[in-house]
């Protein structure tokens, strides 16, 4: 019989519900410099990664990061996907 494994923030996601785990589990980004990448044309979930990857607070060393890592673009899954609980 095959076990399914499953992220450690299930259960805590099960235990203080969906709000919490948002608000306290995922990262918190920058709304204005998220704001401005996506005015740029970029993909929220690009924009995201670069914000992550540089600091997440200046838009230039993001921009920079986004256009370093143009060819990334297929290979990049989303930085959080819900997970499936049975």
């Amino acid at each position: 019989m095959k076990t399914q494994m499953r992220p450690v923030g299930v259960q805590m996601a099960r235990e203080r519900g969906t709000d919490w785990f948002i608000e306290n589990a995922l990262p918190q980004f920058n709304e204005a410099a998220l704001g401005q990448l996506q005015a740029m044309g970029f993909g929220v979930n690009a924009c995201q990664r670069a914000l992550l990857a540089t600091g997440n607070d200046n838009v230039e060393e993001a921009m920079n990061w986004l256009f370093g890592h143009m060819e990334d673009a297929g290979k990049v899954q989303r930085i959080f996907e819900w997970p499936q609980v049975d």
